[in-house]
């Protein structure tokens, strides 16, 4: 299952809906192909892209569009809009109606989903699906509804007891055993088990997946044939054995800091101190001064760009073998931009067969033809009036802007002949300083 298409509206920065395009629009479909992921079948060929990386202003927007995705998630997978932070959550900024919307778009084999929620508020949830441009079902605010499901008795029965604050797909998967009927319905719930998020401004660790991949030497023998490939001035990531790390220093250092009881000797292991543990027992190899290799423990030793670089390349590994939908806010945060540009040649790569990833950045380095196609930029614009995405493609070549295929993006962004750069009179600061210094001086007198 592919992304297509991701709109939100009423969330946050965002008043009128915004849209997030993951299909390819350049006209010169053959520049960078390969990333593009293709379906065929007779005649029909549909095309998603495998990436997107988005720029703008800090507080803008960029970050609100993700979370609005993860936001909708969290929403189907409760089912309801109980406990729903309205207040924090609902658009504060423009004038516009007070309804949240979200709606995705994904293609799964060469069928077209459509799904969308809207909240007005915690008692009325609006819904809809549809299938390849047929509406299956929808629910409006005002409890109007229609479709092709409800020319089934059964599903309009049920339907009809359904409260306004429940959302009708996540129902009727848990609550009905009828759901081979409405395949539809399971698609959705897959699609969003696909989406995962990474906030890479943070220096935080998904212990679960962190632990899941060190314990697969497969995954291991990939991340580590990255890190022998990248100037980290490192050779490899290794798992120290349990019993080998309860006799370490380390270990020893790690019982008496957290006031924990020694679990060397027992198998009643508690998981949140075993998954530490697990974390703990991490080591990176160094060549030392000789040419011997010298063991250190990762997270104690290494930079933190370091541990950074390798975490998200962990979470960016799984994806593509798990075929996952990636979002990650702030990508370049503390990475050289060298190590940023090896990411994403990796995501784009003929090896990526159905992941698909949203990048949100500020590292200009990126913005490259040789890394991305112009459908494959996004910008977040937001003034006193509104914010909107705008993606490269719209600024075509023999245009105002002249932006080609292989354009230098980076310098046309810099020179801001693509889009407008946040500005900040800093003179203005400069002299407030001086009437600080001026009111200190007066005091004294």
């Amino acid at each position: 299952m592919l992304l297509s298409n991701f709109k939100v509206g009423g969330f946050k920065v965002f008043g009128v809906p915004v849209e997030l395009e993951m299909l390819p629009k350049t006209k010169n479909v053959q520049y960078l192909s390969e990333n593009i992921i293709e379906r065929k079948d007779k005649n029909i060929i549909k095309k998603n892209l495998k990436s997107t990386i988005i720029y703008g202003g800090n507080n803008t927007g960029k970050s609100s569009l993700l979370q609005g995705l993860m936001t909708m998630r969290t929403v189907f997978k409760k089912g309801n809009v109980e406990g729903f932070p309205f207040d924090m959550y609902r658009n504060f900024c423009y004038e516009f109606d007070d309804i949240i919307r979200f709606e995705v778009s994904f293609l799964n084999e060469l069928k077209t989903i459509i799904y969308g929620i809207e909240i007005k508020d915690k008692e009325t949830v609006g819904e809809y699906l549809f299938e390849d441009e047929e509406l299956f079902f929808s629910r409006d605010l005002d409890g109007t509804h229609e479709g092709k499901l409800f020319e089934d008795n059964d599903f309009d029965v049920r339907f009809r007891d359904l409260p306004s604050d429940k959302l009708v797909v996540p129902y009727f998967l848990e609550y009905t055993k009828i759901v081979d009927k409405y395949k539809s319905f399971s698609l959705i719930s897959k699609f969003f088990n696909k989406i995962h998020f990474v906030d890479n401004r943070k220096n935080e660790v998904n212990v679960k997946l962190y632990n899941s991949f060190i314990n697969n030497p497969q995954k291991m023998t990939i991340l580590n044939r990255l890190i022998s490939s990248t100037e980290l001035y490192l050779e490899r990531r290794d798992v120290m054995p349990e019993d080998e790390f309860y006799k370490t220093d380390l270990y020893k250092g790690f019982v008496e800091k957290n006031n924990i009881e020694d679990i060397s000797n027992t198998d009643d292991k508690k998981d949140n101190v075993k998954d530490l543990i697990d974390i703990i027992r991490v080591t990176s190899i160094y060549k030392g001064k000789n040419g011997e290799l010298v063991s250190k423990p990762s997270f104690v030793f290494d930079s933190v760009g370091t541990n950074k670089f390798i975490v998200l390349a962990m979470h960016i590994i799984n994806a593509l073998l798990e075929n996952n939908i990636l979002l990650i806010d702030e990508f370049d945060s503390s990475l050289h931009h060298k190590l940023t540009r090896v990411l994403v040649i990796l995501m784009n790569s003929s090896i990526n067969k159905d992941a698909q990833f949203i990048l949100t950045s500020h590292d200009v380095k990126l913005l490259s033809p040789q890394l991305f196609r112009k459908d494959q930029i996004n910008f977040v614009l937001r003034d006193e009036c509104s914010v909107e995405v705008i993606s490269l493609d719209d600024f075509k070549a023999n245009s105002n802007q002249d932006i080609r295929s292989n354009s230098n993006f980076e310098k046309m962004y810099v020179e801001e002949k693509i889009v407008p750069l946040p500005n900040t009179d800093i003179f203005q600061v400069i002299k407030e300083f001086s009437l600080y210094d001026e009111k200190k001086t007066n005091s004294k007198n």
